[in-house]
């Protein structure tokens, strides 16, 4: 069972090999076998990867893996691993993996049988020409690094190298594969970028993603607890009902009913759209002065405009969701609609949330299709992120990727009863992971 999930493994690290090339170099986390860091020129035409410096972190729950990449990286989640690489899309993938990620819960996870067992595996596999061994210490976990080499897709003649590095921890062997673009060319070390980003690297225990039967229950690493409840089918509306495939809506819900009345003050409200900060008056108002002009959020001090920002077409859902202070920063929330018509001239629409803090888009800082729900949890802010179809949440500064398809916000009529409910030390909400809805909570839970 063991050596068929190892090969399984390695036949599709071979079918990327094919198209691709891998990653690079070494430090804190140290491999034995680390140079002095000299920059290599690579075999193709892509940006250098010893230049790029690692600044995004990820925090993957089902995997119970954090880590740090670029900012032009994506991530692709395929059943039992995570894919990385620049600009990376499905149908790229092939070609732009540079990283990938995986857990294995079968193989042995003390070092000498986790060695022997792993490199007994790979020599079974046809192509791999070299094998060295080291041990490497990882986020604070010890683990084994098993440099390797193959033939060359273009040119058998020239030699690729790979890292598979695997380090148990929290119950689990985590695998982190370096592709050979981030591999010097003697296939001795990581260059720059792939070892700032090995450095980055921290392990959690981790909250399994399934349609499970069980619910789970989680530490994160922002210092928050998640609960996540997997439910028989999509919530139903008027009134809201939903089916846990554990327990009861009302046994899940009385659970921190306390917690969730603790309302904070309603973003749509009067109150929530003017604040004072350092002596100074802020307010937020929508102005739209003909129905076929685009709906206008303005941010004013002391009766000065300041900002202004288009949020579209007139629709349904309220265009300004809140203003906010924090740290004597202004925070502005405004949900964009975009109507579209049917053949059958049927309105629709598609709604986008943006926020913004003192005039900076955080869509554009950080890369996000979208940010919505913000609110302070304990002083700290805290908001909801798409980005590049990783669905998560911030908080205080860091990043949580929950591995959802989608977390339901901007709901109108009866569908707003899927909207986040934000409380002063709690959020609850509806996600989905592809075809599994969930009813979640998060926040510091009593």
């Amino acid at each position: 069972m063991i050596v068929r999930r190892i090969l399984f493994s390695l036949v599709c690290l071979l079918l990327v090999a094919c198209s691709s090339p891998v990653l690079a170099q070494s430090g804190s986390n140290t491999l034995s076998t680390s140079l002095t860091p000299t920059v290599f020129p690579l075999r193709d035409t892509r940006p250098p990867a010893s230049s790029i410096q690692p600044t995004h972190s990820i925090d993957m729950l089902e995997l119970g893996i954090g880590i740090t990449l670029p900012p032009d990286w994506s991530i692709i989640k395929q059943p039992g691993v995570v894919l990385a690489g620049p600009g990376l899309t499905t149908d790229n993938a092939m070609e732009q993996t540079w990283l990938h990620l995986s857990n294995n819960e079968d193989v042995p996870q003390t070092i000498p049988e986790l060695t022997q067992v792993m490199t007994e595996g790979m020599r079974t596999v046809g192509h791999i020409n070299e094998l060295a061994t080291t041990r490497i210490v990882v986020g604070g976990s010890e683990g084994i690094a098993i440099w390797w080499t193959q033939p060359a897709p273009r040119d058998p003649n020239q030699p690729e190298h790979w890292v598979s590095i695997y380090v148990p921890a929290h119950g689990l062997v985590h695998e982190i594969v370096f592709h050979p673009i981030l591999v010097t060319p003697d296939g001795k070390q990581l260059k720059l970028a792939g070892q700032a980003i090995l450095d980055s690297i921290r392990f959690f225990p981790t909250t399994k993603a399934s349609s499970a039967s069980q619910a789970t229950t989680a530490e994160t690493p922002l210092g928050l607890s998640i609960e996540e409840h997997a439910l028989k089918g999509k919530p139903e509306l008027e009134p809201l009902t939903f089916e846990p495939v554990n327990g009861t809506q009302q046994e899940i819900l009385r659970k921190h009913a306390a917690q969730r009345s603790e309302r904070t003050t309603d973003a749509l409200s009067d109150s929530q759209r003017s604040l004072v900060l350092g002596g100074d008056t802020y307010a937020a108002n929508v102005a739209q002065t003909n129905p076929s002009r685009d709906v206008m959020v303005e941010v004013s001090r002391n009766g000065k405009s300041i900002y202004i920002i288009s949020a579209g077409d007139v629709g349904p859902v309220p265009a300004l969701w809140g203003l906010w202070g924090n740290n004597n920063h202004w925070v502005l929330e405004v949900a964009h609609t975009t109507e579209k018509k049917s053949a059958n001239n049927v309105k629709a629409y598609d709604l986008t949330g943006e926020i913004i803090q003192d005039g900076v888009s955080f869509n554009r800082q950080y890369g996000c299709q979208e940010t919505f729900g913000f609110q302070l949890m304990q002083g700290k802010p805290f908001y909801f992120f798409n980005m590049r179809g990783r669905w998560g949440v911030a908080y205080a500064g860091q990043t949580l990727d929950l591995g959802y398809s989608n977390i339901s916000h901007y709901g109108c009529c009866s569908a707003s009863a899927l909207n986040p409910i934000s409380a002063e030390n709690i959020v609850a909400f509806f996600a989905q992971r592809e075809a599994t809805w969930y009813y979640v909570e998060i926040g510091v839970l009593r």
